[in-house]
């Protein structure tokens, strides 16, 4: 059940690429483009300008809507940012006290405009990257890359830890099932054990990348070809 319950966590949003609608059907080199473009858009924006996010959030709100992306899915997956935005923008807050004014006489530190400029950052890339997810398949993805010469290696590097990355969840799995076994504690992994359980999920990391590289030479596996690698199952 637990390794039914990650692979149900990983492939949902990807599933949605599977739905008829029109942002389905549009080249996936098109919107591979129009999300990085989207994303380099907003980061080169003044940060202390936070009216300049309101025109993305009008793109990307009628995007989201052909998208047909349930809600709740969408956001159960972007709020996941939220964290790391925050941890990186609060700093600032305690190092940048010059006040800025933002609307007619409304004046914030700069740590504050800082900070707000990083999580309007963070979610509105975010949230186009899994619109694109949620709208193109993994191997679709891959293929935009391609079709603007992006080198073969890294696609197929990024096609094999979206496509594997739920083995390595099936790993942590089965470790935090042997530790409640053998009388774990409920609460959760001890630091004093952490050390000792990483570098056994790295070795079996290791173990089943070779096992993966041996079934793709196994299928003809080319490393000196630039064409699509069949995946193995």
């Amino acid at each position: 059940m637990q390794k039914l319950n990650w692979h149900k966590h990983l492939v949902s949003l990807e599933s949605c690429a599977l739905k008829q609608g029109a942002l389905q059907s549009i080249h996936p080199a098109i919107k591979t483009f129009f999300a990085f473009y989207f994303s380099i858009c907003i980061a080169s924006c003044n940060g202390y300008h936070l009216i300049v996010f309101i025109p993305f959030l009008f793109i990307l709100i009628p995007i989201y809507i052909l998208s047909k992306i349930p809600f709740k899915l969408y956001f159960s997956r972007l709020i996941i940012a939220l964290p790391f935005s925050l941890m990186a923008g609060i700093w600032g807050c305690f190092y940048d006290s010059t006040p800025v004014i933002i609307w007619n006489n409304l004046t914030l530190p700069g740590g504050i405009i800082t900070l707000i400029s990083i999580v309007c950052r963070t979610l509105l890339s975010v949230g186009m990257i899994l619109i694109l997810v949620g709208t193109t398949t993994i191997r679709d993805i891959s293929k935009g890359l391609r079709f603007f010469h992006i080198p073969w290696e890294l696609t197929l590097i990024f096609e094999l830890i979206m496509r594997y990355i739920i083995v390595l969840f099936d790993e942590v799995a089965r470790m935090k099932s042997a530790w409640n076994l053998r009388g774990g504690s409920s609460k959760g992994i001890s630091m004093h054990y952490f050390g000792s359980m990483a570098g056994n999920l790295l070795m079996r990391s290791f173990e089943r990348a070779s096992k993966i590289y041996q079934a793709m030479q196994c299928r003809g596996y080319p490393p000196n070809q630039h064409q699509t690698t069949a995946m193995p199952n």
